[in-house]
């Protein structure tokens, strides 16, 4: 297969099984572009047929929360850009979302790419509206999380005990 498209919001370092889902992928396909933010100082030593895309410059993880409404926006749509101009290349056949951000993202765009290509979400974190401060990026991720899922063609949960959040996943998944 010619190219898969990985989405984290928080860099890949910081998830060991995310990594090892990356490496799986490059035994698979030509190319993977793992698209995500730009919280670690190290990357992984990929494969040479891994490309990390890390958007904007560097700010842990900590730093970002910590930003203001506005920076916090336009890393956002720095993020869905960057997914976007990757996703909408013609090579891409799959695309991997690890988290509500980037599904989101996703979803703010979906009718602008093909619908031939394979979009798989994969809740590694459950996203909780109630935690999320109104109208933030989080809060706008968690809830069109559902709204969302109706896109996708894949569905997986690190473990079956997260099912319990998704009770109308039948209803979701095509």
């Amino acid at each position: 297969m010619k190219r898969a498209v990985v989405a984290i919001y928080i860099d890949p370092d910081f998830y060991p099984p995310t990594i090892n889902a990356i490496l799986n992928l490059a035994s698979a396909f030509e190319e993977v572009v793992v698209v995500s933010r730009n919280n670690s100082v190290a990357n992984y030593p990929f494969p040479s047929n891994v490309h990390l895309k890390k958007v904007g410059k560097y700010s842990s993880v900590r730093d970002s929360e910590k930003k203001g409404t506005a920076a916090k926006v336009f890393s956002f749509l720095h993020f869905t850009y960057t997914l976007f101009k990757n996703i909408a290349d013609n090579k891409t056949k799959l695309v991997v979302l690890y988290d509500p951000f980037p599904l989101f993202s996703f979803f703010l765009f979906r009718k602008m790419i093909s619908k031939k290509k394979k979009i798989w979400y994969h809740n590694h974190d459950m996203p909780s509206i109630e935690r999320q401060r109104k109208f933030s990026t989080g809060w706008f991720s968690a809830t069109y999380e559902h709204r969302a899922m109706e896109h996708i063609h894949f569905f997986s949960l690190p473990s079956s005990d997260r099912q319990q959040y998704y009770p109308e996943l039948n209803k979701h998944i095509p």
